[in-house]
């Protein structure tokens, strides 16, 4: 779960110039305000950070229904110029609280709120607890915790509790690169020495994806990292619960946290060094092994099908191959790439791109996105609204033609065809045929449809 509080209100008190309040403390004596330090269920703690906004924590379990119980601590403290300290025995003394409680606003699946009033210690410390009658599947609950003064005044503070996927890998993901094991395992692979080899280890949990018949390319294009084992058994226990996460909802979007993996041990900075005889470059590993290779995987199965005389829509293979989440996986995993810092963990690196203020997904992509010469792969002929130019289209269907036919050699496609049936299907993954330009307009579109959304 995932809280934030706001700042601690004080109810009875008026603010003044300079931060008075009238007929209370001054500014140079402080005000009360509520801390927020933890919040627990069972077992479960989730710790508060402070941030501009507020506190934060978050729980990665689903809460219990039809009730939970929850325990918030907190501290009474004292507020001077922006900066908080402990209450002193004095200061607590003249305010007199009277008792902590919470109650929860109701709806969004929150029904029933009760909580006991819980007494503040000689420190200003307290934990109170709040009984929730909540449906299944609850993601949402909004507490206020309020602390009772002499007088009929009362100091508050806001907490939100959700559930944050997003939050919860990266916290996995620390649990287990601060304890990994360092030296080589008996057999084919080895154990991550440093950061930068365990995030392959991550990356392997999830691509390439169980029982595809493209896994070998994998280690053939990410070639620097091929012998680093995977962090876990993908059937264990511990693998199945890691592969969860597989689409996290970051912000407003969903995310193949799969492809953001692959696209930054593929990105030329970290020097991929594929030893697949076609591919020349890191810059095209790059392309390959993100959304050209995405979009490839959708075209390539399509020719086939048509080919084979289905019925088919060839959206219904981008949707699969091709979905938001795995190209918004795919940008975000060449941005974070470029400037991916292997002497810090796999939480760091993913936690200062996606905090970023303001967060430019798709103007930083067009920047980054380049062939092996460093020239732009996408400009724009025009800028409100985004439009791509036509000369990008030659570019970009050149990776994805490269991939398609990479996918038809490996897998011997044209050895079960006729001659007419093969030229038919190599024809369609060209550059400037029906299929492609299909295929290149629905990438162009999302490119497109992020770019006027940012600022």
């Amino acid at each position: 779960m995932y809280i934030r509080t706001s700042e601690g209100r004080i109810r009875g008190y008026s603010p003044m110039g300079g931060g008075a309040m009238l007929g209370q403390p001054t500014a140079t004596e402080g005000v009360p305000a509520l801390q927020l330090t933890q919040i627990q269920h069972n077992k479960y703690i989730g710790a508060f950070t402070r941030k501009t906004s507020g506190f934060e924590a978050f729980f990665c379990h689903e809460l219990p229904s039809p009730q939970v119980i929850l325990s918030i601590t907190g501290k009474l403290m004292i507020e001077e110029n922006g900066v908080r300290r402990p209450i002193t025995a004095a200061e607590l003394k003249k305010l007199q609280p009277n008792g902590v409680s919470s109650r929860a606003y109701t709806g969004g699946g929150v029904n029933t709120s009760s909580s006991p009033i819980s007494p503040i210690k000689p420190d200003g410390s307290f934990t109170n607890e709040i009984w929730l009658g909540v449906n299944p599947r609850t993601r949402r609950i909004h507490v206020q915790v309020g602390l009772d003064l002499k007088g009929g005044r009362q100091v508050t503070a806001d907490a939100i509790f959700q559930h944050t996927d997003f939050d919860c890998f990266l916290a996995l993901m620390d649990s287990y690169e601060s304890q990994r094991p360092i030296g080589r395992v008996t057999g084919a692979c080895q154990i991550a020495f440093g950061h930068f080899e365990f995030l392959s280890s991550v990356r392997k949990m999830f691509q390439p994806a169980p029982g595809s018949s493209l896994a070998g390319m994998f280690d053939q294009f990410l070639y620097r990292n091929r012998k680093i084992c995977l962090l876990a058994a993908v059937d264990s226990a511990q693998g199945k619960y890691i592969r969860s996460f597989e689409n996290l909802a970051i912000g407003s979007d969903i995310v193949d946290i799969g492809h953001v993996l692959v696209g930054i041990e593929a990105s030329r900075r970290q020097k991929p060094d594929s030893v697949l005889p076609p591919v020349r470059g890191d810059a095209t590993t790059e392309a390959l092994m993100t959304w050209a290779g995405d979009l490839g995987s959708a075209l390539e199965p399509y020719a086939e099908a048509v080919v084979a005389g289905r019925r088919v829509d060839i959206k219904t293979y981008l949707n699969d191959k091709a979905g938001f989440a795995d190209l918004l996986g795919d940008i975000d995993g060449i941005n974070i790439g470029s400037v991916y810092d292997e002497t810090k963990s796999l939480a760091e690196n993913l936690h200062k791109y996606y905090e970023a203020k303001p967060f430019r997904r798709f103007n930083n992509y067009l920047a980054r996105l380049t062939d092996e010469s460093g020239k732009p792969l996408l400009t724009l002929a025009q800028q409100k609204p985004p439009r791509i130019d036509q000369a990008s289209r030659l570019r970009v269907a050149h990776y994805i033609r490269m991939f398609a036919a990479g996918v038809i050699f490996k897998r011997k496609v044209l050895d079960n065809l006729t001659k007419a049936q093969g030229y038919q299907l190599v024809s369609m993954i060209q550059p400037g045929s029906k299929e492609m330009n299909i295929v290149i307009d629905y990438f162009f579109a999302f490119i497109e449809g992020g770019l006027a959304k940012e600022p």
